[in-house]
């Protein structure tokens, strides 16, 4: 990159080759003008030796401060020439005034200087020798005052020249340092743009204020660049997150729908449980109605076996008395015989009935005493059974205490069960809406994904934006706003899990990467001064 040197030294290079055609202009017009008064050796003399060591100092020495004034105290030279050959005419003094303004090319006041001081030199020295008789013309008539007089004329303009010259040489440097600076933004042959400015001071306001707003667009695009390696890196890990998330909601989506299967079977077998134990309460209650019932029927068969036992009690005192009128019988009759044996033959009849009388009372006492053990058997089998029926009424009763504790419970069970059924319906329920709800994660979360394809995608077009601007990773650390350093935390989507179908996701249409600036040919230097 050429310096602010450089660029003067251009200018200046060109403006020596101007003036060196502009003095062998003049060398040529002094050729013609030898004609008038045989003036060919002054034009030799003075005129070749001039433009020669002007040529040499443009060749070997062009831009240097020697060469331009060289070059200005040439034109004056080749003025006092002309004024010679034309024996001091006044119109040929024009030419003086002509020249001086050529070197404001150079946009150097030392140059007007040195050539009013050459040509002042010239007129007064002349002006004196041509007095003297020399041979030498300055004026055609010699005059002091009329010298003074041009003197006045050259002063006003070379100081007014010298002062143009200055606000021209600051017009080149601000024009030299502005070229810099868009030769610095545009110099990279690969369309980039270098927001990295040289360190130098500027001298010119507008080269400040650009250089001032390139170094703010420094720092701006150095936060911007690492913002786009914040976004690129953030949308990597959401796009790698989203996939992981993706596969986790699928896994979780299948493991659902495996649950709510079994969900499924889950409430209809405890569905088919609560209907048994509904069936099982029932039945409970029934045999706990039989049971009752049956305690009722065994009070009823105690209190009949008791009343049993006590007819048959009642049937062996009524068996003692008959058995003992049947021994009272047998007594009469046996006093009866007897009393008939002693009446002889007249008690005969008598004996026999009594003899008779005997028999049946035998068989009576017989029979009764049969009758009595098997009445007394009888009454021992009426009282084991009444026992038994007691023991059997103290289990029934246990039994019925025992099946209504077994109703109780098959109560409690059946109201247990319907809970579990109420409870696994709504379990159900609530997983049918976590497998619906999963679905649509599932779905917000291949949309996210193909956002954050989306935004990773424009992240890298953004990047490749980016890196058109050239920027020194030194101070762009340094000028690079501590927000944007900051990743943004990502809010949860509540509201979209909320809503029963999946919130569609708007994903901007990718735009094609923004190719870099095709790099322009660099114009020469000779045609950016031209532009000046």
């Amino acid at each position: 990159m050429l310096a602010l040197n450089s660029f003067l030294e251009i200018n200046y290079r060109r403006a020596d080759r101007l003036m060196l055609c502009v003095l062998w202009g003049l060398f040529i017009a002094a050729l013609g003008l030898a004609s008038l008064h045989d003036t060919l050796k002054w034009a030799l003399f003075a005129g070749l030796p001039t433009v020669l060591i002007a040529s040499a100092l443009v060749l070997y020495a062009g831009g240097t401060r020697l060469t331009r004034q060289f070059i200005g105290a040439a034109l004056m030279i080749m003025a006092a020439l002309h004024i010679h050959q034309a024996a001091g005419m006044t119109e040929a003094h024009f030419g003086i005034f002509v020249l001086l303004a050529f070197l404001l090319c150079y946009r150097d006041w030392s140059v007007i200087v040195v050539a009013a001081a050459v040509i002042a030199a010239h007129h007064l020295s002349f002006n004196y020798l041509q007095e003297l008789g020399y041979g030498v013309r300055c004026l055609t008539q010699p005059a002091t005052g009329l010298i003074l007089i041009h003197a006045f004329y050259v002063v006003a303009e070379s100081s007014v020249l010298c002062y143009i010259a200055v606000m021209l040489h600051r017009d080149a440097i601000q024009a030299a340092e502005l070229t810099i600076s868009v030769a610095t933004l545009t110099g990279g042959d690969d369309g980039t743009v270098d927001l990295r400015m040289a360190a130098q001071p500027a001298q010119s306001a507008s080269a400040k204020l650009l250089q001032g707003a390139v170094q703010r667009m420094h720092g701006a695009m150095a936060g911007v660049q690492q913002g786009v390696e914040i976004i690129v890196v953030a949308s990597r890990e959401i796009a790698n997150g989203n996939l992981d998330l993706s596969a986790r909601t699928e896994q979780q989506a299948s493991s659902l729908e495996e649950t709510a299967a079994s969900m499924e079977e889950l409430t209809s077998n405890v569905k088919q449980n609560s209907d048994n134990a509904r069936q099982a309460n029932r039945l409970a209650i029934s045999a706990s109605g039989v049971a009752v019932q049956g305690g009722t029927v065994m009070t009823e068969m105690i209190e009949t076996m008791a009343s049993i036992n006590a007819s048959a009690r009642k049937i062996v005192d009524i068996i003692g008395v008959i058995d003992g009128i049947a021994f009272q019988t047998n007594i009469l009759a046996l006093n009866a015989a007897v009393e008939a044996a002693r009446a002889g033959e007249q008690g005969r009849g008598f004996a026999v009935v009594a003899s008779e009388v005997r028999n049946l009372a035998q068989r009576s006492a017989i029979a009764s005493k049969e009758i009595k053990l098997l009445i007394g058997d009888s009454v021992e089998k009426v009282e084991a059974g009444s026992k038994l029926v007691s023991q059997a009424g103290t289990t029934m009763e246990e039994i019925v205490a025992s099946v209504k504790l077994v109703t109780d419970i098959m109560d409690e069970i059946s109201t247990a069960g319907q809970e579990q059924e109420a409870s696994i319906l709504q379990i159900n329920q609530a997983i049918t809406e976590m497998d619906t709800v999963t679905q649509q994660n599932a779905a917000l979360v291949e949309q996210a994904a193909a956002a954050a394809e989306s935004l990773q995608d424009q992240a890298g077009n953004l990047e490749q934006v980016v890196q058109v601007f050239r920027l020194d990773r030194a101070s762009a650390a340094a000028a690079a706003s501590p927000a944007v350093r900051q990743r943004a935390k990502p809010s949860p989507a509540s509201a979209a899990l909320q809503s029963k179908k999946p919130v569609p996701v708007r994903i901007a249409a990718q735009r094609p990467p923004v190719p870099p600036a095709a790099a322009k040919p660099r114009a020469s230097l000779s045609d950016d001064w031209e532009q000046f």
